[in-house]
């Protein structure tokens, strides 16, 4: 009977109501989607610590502060044996890294130098699955001297162009861009650019900033080509301090979605890089190792560690404080949100539920009279506040799961944006994700800040005197 009570009485003043639910919908929406983003955002955040530092790394204690090649680890190979021995290692690598400059007849540019075993690096990050559609492949050719480059690299070294065809016209019209764009672009069809710069200082001629802003980021992504099997030539040192000059022949592209790690690194072939330089083969600057997960890294670290105590054992958090912050960060960020929204939604009901009781001071005094004791009438409130919770809670959980889950099957475009986000190793192509043990967390706590707004209105209408309240007009 109480719950049919409750019930109606909810729908006593369908306006109010409405409002509250409404607000309830709308603010959840809100909550479930924000905290999708963030839960694509921080799922790309694996992806860039599984491509760029893995979850933990071993190097000479002073190499990583001054990167000179003598500061090495000299028994790589025993080391490899025990750590693979752990139960939580899923795989480890081993690589030498020198700074080195790369130049050819238009440009150069300083980087690291990464040379890896190529089949067990595959093993432990998944650089392999950066490479850009169409721009070579992952050391399958068989040079000895191939060499991964990125693409922020290739445009610096300009071994890149940038081409309206026949095709890019015609895949530009699929990505719906409009036909008097394409128009404006027949002047420059088969010219080559071999500076972004000059390409988009074009682009602007023809088609004006408006339609330039909105249209770049497809115009780049479809006219942009890539010199495989360039050469640029690459002055290091050896083991000894002499500098060798080698040239190295481009046999893929890469692109992360850290801008910081594409500008900085490329990748050779460790045995090739070893008869070059004099490096034993047990030799190498850093060993990098995945594992199952994170959560105990700092047990897992501390267990590598002990294996090699005289060398250095970092894990991530210490390797990429900056993307670690990020991390903490978003989901301080989010349960600010969460927290503000819940307490907008429980001074929202707490106004509701007062001004029903305030409303019905008469037939409440009168439910007294007859004899409902006051435990029913407290829970019949609680129980009004919690329709109004649970009803606005299934539309606001659904709208925003649905909405999720439609936009993270083609991702959310924020390529405007896409110097910002990669700068801090976040891809500018968003993905909701959601879980399901989140959306029940977030109804519990929902009914939970119904049934607390309500606490209030419901000790306010125990205080009533059932002989006053019956003389009330209210």
């Amino acid at each position: 009977m109480i719950l049919s009570i409750a019930w109606k009485n909810v729908w006593r003043n369908k306006t109010r109501s409405l409002v509250v639910i409404v607000a309830v919908t709308l603010g959840l929406y809100g909550a479930v989607f924000g905290a999708a983003l963030m839960m694509g955002m921080m799922e790309k955040v694996d992806d860039s610590i599984q491509n760029e530092v893995s979850h933990i790394q071993i190097h000479h204690p002073e190499f990583r502060d001054n990167l000179k090649p003598e500061f090495s680890i000299t028994n790589t190979n025993e080391l490899l044996t025990e750590i693979n021995k752990h139960p939580k290692v899923v795989s480890s690598c081993s690589r030498i890294k020198t700074l080195g400059m790369g130049s050819n007849s238009y440009s150069s540019i300083g980087v690291m130098i990464n040379a890896i075993d190529p089949i067990k690096e595959k093993e432990v990050t998944k650089l392999y699955t950066t490479l850009i559609d169409s721009a070579g492949t992952y050391f399958e050719e068989d040079w000895n001297n191939a060499i991964l480059i990125s693409s922020r690299v290739a445009k610096k070294l300009k071994i890149v162009q940038f081409k309206i065809t026949d095709q890019t016209l015609s895949i530009l019209k699929k990505n719906k861009v409009p036909k008097e764009v394409l128009t404006k672009l027949e002047p420059i069809k088969g010219e080559n650019f071999r500076k972004e710069k000059k390409f988009l200082e074009k682009l602007e001629e023809l088609l004006g900033k408006d339609d330039l802003e909105k249209y770049e980021s497809a115009l780049i992504y479809n006219t942009i080509s890539y010199k495989i099997r360039s050469k640029v030539v690459f002055r290091f040192q050896d083991v000894n301090g002499e500098t060798v000059n080698e040239a190295f022949k481009v046999v893929g592209v890469f692109k992360t979605n850290n801008s910081m790690f594409d500008e900085m690194n490329v990748f050779v072939k460790k045995d090739y890089f070893t008869k070059l330089t004099g490096f034993d083969e047990k030799t190498s600057h850093e060993i990098a190792i995945l594992l199952e997960n994170d959560k105990t890294i700092d047990e897992d670290t501390e267990t590598i560690a002990a294996l090699c105590p005289d060398m250095e054992t970092v894990n991530f958090f210490d390797l990429d404080p900056m993307l670690v912050v990020m991390v903490k960060f978003s989901f301080l960020y989010y349960y600010i949100i969460i927290i503000i929204i819940l307490f907008a939604l429980g001074f929202g009901i707490v106004n509701t539920m007062l001004m029903a009781v305030l409303e019905r001071v008469k037939e409440l005094g009168m439910l007294m009279a007859i004899g409902m004791n006051k435990a029913r009438i407290f829970f019949m409130i609680i129980l009004e506040s919690i329709f109004l919770s649970i009803i606005g809670g299934i539309f606001g959980m659904f709208l925003g799961g649905f909405t999720s889950w439609r936009v993270g099957i083609s991702g959310w475009d924020m390529s405007a944006y896409a110097e910002g986000f990669e700068a801090v190793g976040y891809s500018s192509v968003m993905y909701p994700k959601i879980s399901w043990e989140f959306l029940i967390g977030t109804t519990i706590l929902v009914i939970l800040t119904g049934v607390i707004s309500a606490i209030y209105p419901a000790r306010k209408a125990l205080k009533l005197n059932p002989a006053d309240a019956i003389r009330s007009d209210a």
